[in-house]
């Protein structure tokens, strides 16, 4: 099998190249010049001219290096950002996940807002307002603007039905917990009296108060 010569067209060209360049007249006169000198002079010149030859390529070599390795940093960097940001958004979607899970969608930080709560889950029970009190109401702050709202509430004659339809309302639509609850039956009514405490978690959003 014939060789593959790989290099002989460059070289060919390589010479071919110096010959041509040998045929100027300003190169002729570096060369008769050089001719002229003594034999340390070319000697140095011949020096000069190796370490010149070994020096440029090496120097474009190191400026590719760096190039490359400036590149490669920076491609690193964006990575880096690129997977920080993914695990960001990761965090605040679980976040987001979390809240819709266990806070309520209105804020309530007052009685009376809680009062509110408490009334349209009675009206959507069908229940009758009096048979239900609240009191005891307090507010306590937590990080992250989240506001745990408690309170005692009272119910009276509300069948196993009417209760936990409530208490499904309260939980389910409004994301209420309950706590220290205390159930018993009127032995006349037949009906269900007893208390219990409300705990009801939701964030404020100070960006929307306009401060």
């Amino acid at each position: 099998m014939a060789k593959i010569k790989i290099m002989e067209p460059l070289d060919r060209f390589i010479f071919q190249k110096l010959e041509e360049l040998q045929s100027v007249k300003d190169v002729q006169k570096v060369l008769d010049a050089y001719s002229n000198l003594d034999e340390k002079p070319q000697e140095i010149i011949k020096a000069l001219l190796a370490l010149s030859l070994v020096a440029i390529p090496l120097s474009v070599i190191l400026v590719f290096y760096g190039l490359n390795s400036s590149l490669k940093s920076d491609l690193e960097t964006k990575r880096d950002v690129l997977s920080l940001a993914q695990n960001i958004i990761q965090e605040k979607s679980g976040m987001q996940s979390a809240q819709r899970k266990f806070l309520g969608q209105t804020y309530v930080g007052a009685l009376n807002e809680m009062q509110n709560l408490i009334s349209a889950s009675i009206s959507a029970a069908g229940l009758d307002s009096s048979k239900i009190s609240v009191s005891n109401f307090e507010p306590i702050e937590h990080e992250g603007f989240i506001t745990q709202a408690s309170l005692d509430m009272k119910f009276q004659d509300l069948s196993n039905r009417e209760l936990f339809g409530f208490l499904n309302i309260l939980s389910e639509r409004y994301k209420m917990k309950f706590e220290e609850v205390s159930v018993k039956k009127n032995d006349s009514s037949n009906l269900l009296e007893g208390v219990m405490t409300i705990h009801y978690y939701s964030k404020d959003n100070p960006s929307s108060s306009g401060y």
